[in-house]
């Protein structure tokens, strides 16, 4: 594995080669993090890095199972409400956010992708938001079966019940709940 961030992304793909993952319905990771402080002892990527990595995983998992998954390239600007005064920690209005997140799901639904897993390495409560408001938006207008997997906490402190149709709720690593891939 190489050091960069779109090492196994669809960045390393062609185009025909996507359309073809699409048409035998693969799934989409969609990696989402931000670049930000994480102290003076650490570089900026750890949560683009995370989530890649986390996606990485994921597909490997998953391919093991038999469902072929392609990771989607990296969304790594995000809102950085708590660590926006460092330098270094690029921040987004929420309304950019959503709406470059809706824009990536109403692509990979276009290209005929119907499945697509969030995996976000921020815990900045304004991020999780946007990431969650669009992808509501997109299964609203689109029909993309697009989903959030979240941590039990994050759940409790945005007082969601965790039953909500586009989210899955993590519990050891690992979705606690199962989608029917149909």
């Amino acid at each position: 594995m190489g050091d960069s961030l779109f090492d196994q992304t669809m960045v390393d793909m062609k185009w025909p080669e996507i359309e073809k993952a699409a048409t035998e319905g693969a799934i989409v990771l969609l990696p989402t993090g931000v670049i930000e402080e994480h102290g003076p002892h650490m570089g900026l990527g750890v949560d683009a890095l995370c989530s890649v990595l986390s996606c990485r995983l994921a597909k490997k998992n998953l391919e093991e199972e038999g469902i072929r998954a392609l990771i989607a390239p990296p969304y790594y600007w995000g809102i950085n409400t708590a660590t926006g005064a460092f330098p270094g920690s690029f921040t987004v209005r929420k309304d950019t956010m959503k709406a470059v997140l809706y824009d990536i799901l109403i692509c990979l639904k276009r290209w005929g992708f119907t499945y697509v897993f969030n995996l976000n390495w921020h815990g900045d409560e304004d991020q999780i938001k946007a990431v969650l408001e669009a992808i509501r938006e997109a299964r609203g207008e689109s029909g993309v079966k697009a989903y959030s997997i979240l941590r039990a906490f994050d759940v409790r402190r945005l007082k969601m019940t965790g039953d909500e149709p586009y989210v899955l709720v993590e519990q050891d690593g690992f979705p606690c709940a199962s989608v029917e891939l149909s």
